[in-house]
């Protein structure tokens, strides 16, 4: 018998990065390597001040069937405010950064064989496989098998000393690897 667990996350958001600039900047701003991203490899990811403190944490996907498209899973009490830090930097790029909430929600399935989410914008989870499998799921998609809780999920993290952004390193108080040295 399997103890797999499979949350949908009501405390992530999604946000849609877009256009034909997206790719350079989000390169330019963010810690994680688009380039993989394009491979169909999504990437967890910081944006730092620019004296290096922690900002945000999020995972970057390429969304499906559209080019020079990007998802973007972040913490649903930040993601206003990063949406707007993220159209701030943008300039004159051509890139837009919008509220995807209403097409994909998040789920994560985790525990022992953990497998991907049918139908979905489905991964392993980039910062440790043990923590299972993370997904973009259109809204309309039921998920018959979601037996855990946002809050069980972030448990499960934590207990393997795997921190959530929002709520355990802080906004600019703290620096990434500081924080991975007190966890």
């Amino acid at each position: 018998m399997s103890n797999t667990r499979t949350a949908l996350l009501d405390d992530r958001h999604v946000l849609r990065a877009h256009g034909a600039d997206v790719h350079d900047l989000l390169q330019r701003l963010v810690t994680g390597n688009l380039e993989a991203v394009d491979r169909g490899t999504p990437v967890y990811s910081l944006l730092l001040t620019p004296q290096g403190k922690f900002l945000f944490d999020f995972f970057i996907a390429a969304e499906p069937g559209r080019e020079a498209s990007y998802l973007i899973d972040c913490a649903a009490s930040r993601a206003a405010e990063l949406q707007k830090r993220l159209t701030m930097y943008k300039l004159r790029a051509d890139a837009a950064f919008d509220d995807a909430s209403a097409d994909y929600r998040v789920a994560a399935r985790f525990g022992d064989g953990a497998d991907a989410f049918d139908g979905a914008v489905s991964y392993e989870d980039p910062r440790a496989g043990f923590l299972g499998t993370r997904a973009f799921v259109p809204t309309g998609a039921e998920i018959a098998d979601a037996d855990a809780s946002a809050e069980d999920y972030r448990s499960f993290c934590v207990s393997r000393g795997v921190p959530d952004g929002a709520q355990d390193i802080g906004a600019t108080r703290i620096s990434p690897s500081s924080a991975i040295s007190t966890s």
